[in-house]
């Protein structure tokens, strides 16, 4: 695993460039790559870090046989090791490609802006690469647009008539088609789909109103992602039993998002017969009252570590470990504004519990404390941006591309240890 090679990790934002391709390569390799860098130290050599690369390559599934230059899931490469220099005949360091790939290079200076480049012979030896992205102009082309690795971005897909901030939208599968491809191509690692309006005093619908709109989507995805080489996870949004079985047979679902916490004992045994990860939602009642929310003498966070150590408890007597729980302490499910602010702000202590950590904040109505009206979008980014700076691994929200954005600046004054 990479967290046993390396060490004091450092990881860059993603750049999105053009595909590099060789003369009269297929029109279908040309397909837009992401790259990111990671600094880091190591026990191992070079060739045994270069193996352990390899390995983990294999196990994300890169077809080995395939053409040198088409498309990949995954490509590992060692760019640099401190000022070594290596040339062997199955590992050169620094990499060979390197100062032509400016988009790597400046991958590499935001994390190691003083190292130098050691091969001589060139007019960039012995530069640094500040210097050298300063002197050498072109160094800032080819690159489209900027995401972050972390926390990962979780896009919302609503095929509702009712709910919140886009009831009705997406109510349409071709509408919805055309979001989960934006949300893609801005960088959401996972859609969430659902079917189910979870909104204060929404009306809950039977199961099989709630299948007839999933379905026809489901099995549009199946066709439509069956040959793309990479594809967001998706993540169904149900706490339906029937509904989840159903939606298995159709669509290889990688999350179930059981808004109700994992209280049905079928839902759970679902799950632990497949690889899903399953997220569970802290609530008082589905859909929220106003009424029905958390004891005021209760600390929330402590509230909420309770009930997230006896989920995992539960959890793991299916069968289902703690790898595959992700907990979502429900930001407006059943807590007062300033109770949501209270987790939000504490979100470390649920963090310890070792399982990863979902915050859905977005445009919610505890933000009315800052904003009485409007969409709330500059308010959640405000909040997104404490949650990224406290290791959340997940942000589900409604504006992905301005996440991006604004995260990927973060990032790039950060570059902090992970």
């Amino acid at each position: 695993m990479a967290e046993e090679a390396l060490s004091k990790m450092r990881v860059s934002v993603i750049l999105e460039t053009k595909a590099i391709l060789l003369p009269g390569a297929p029109r279908a390799w040309d397909l837009p790559y992401l790259n990111l860098v990671i600094a880091g130290e190591t026990s191992l050599s070079p060739k045994a870090l270069l193996a352990n690369l390899k390995n983990i390559e294999k196990r994300l599934g890169r077809d080995l046989q395939a053409a040198r230059w088409a498309p990949r899931v995954i490509d590992l490469d060692i760019l640099a090791w401190d000022e070594k220099c290596l040339s062997e005949e199955t590992l050169k360091i620094p990499h060979p490609e390197l100062m032509n790939r400016p988009f790597l290079v400046s991958l590499m200076a935001l994390l190691s802006p003083t190292w130098r480049y050691p091969v001589p012979g060139f007019s960039y030896s012995h530069k640094t690469l500040t210097e050298i992205l300063h002197r050498e102009g072109n160094f800032d082309a080819g690159q489209n647009r900027c995401f972050v690795a972390s926390p990962q971005m979780i896009g919302i897909v609503n095929m509702t008539p009712d709910s919140f901030s886009d009831g009705g939208d997406y109510f349409q599968v071709d509408l919805a088609l055309e979001r989960i491809q934006k949300l893609t191509e801005q960088g959401a690692a996972v859609i969430d789909i659902g079917a189910q309006s979870t909104r204060p005093q929404a009306t809950l619908i039977s199961s099989e109103e709630e299948w007839s709109r999933l379905e026809p989507l489901l099995s549009e995805l199946a066709q439509d992602f069956k040959s793309r080489l990479s594809k967001p996870e998706i993540s169904l949004d149900s706490f339906d039993p029937e509904v989840i079985r159903k939606a298995l047979q159709v669509y290889p679902i990688d999350w179930i998002n059981d808004v109700k916490g994992g209280e049905d004992e079928d839902v759970l045994k679902i799950v632990a017969d497949t690889n899903c990860k399953i997220v569970l939602n802290h609530s008082i009642t589905v859909p929220p009252g106003r009424d029905r929310i958390l004891p005021f003498e209760t600390e929330p966070m402590r509230y909420l570590c309770e009930w997230g150590a006896q989920k995992i408890k539960l959890l793991s007597a299916y069968g289902i470990d703690p790898s595959r729980i992700i907990l979502d302490p429900g930001i407006g499910f059943g807590k007062s504004p300033l109770q949501s602010l209270s987790l939000l702000r504490d979100i470390d202590s649920l963090k310890r519990l070792g399982c990863e950590i979902l915050i859905g904040h977005s445009r919610k109505s505890f933000l009315k404390i800052l904003a009485p009206e409007g969409n709330r979008d500059l308010e959640t980014l405000g909040i997104s941006h404490y949650l990224a700076r406290k290791g959340v691994d997940y942000l589900r929200v409604h504006d992905v591309e301005a996440h991006q954005k604004a995260l990927s600046a973060l990032t790039l004054l950060e570059s902090a240890y992970v």
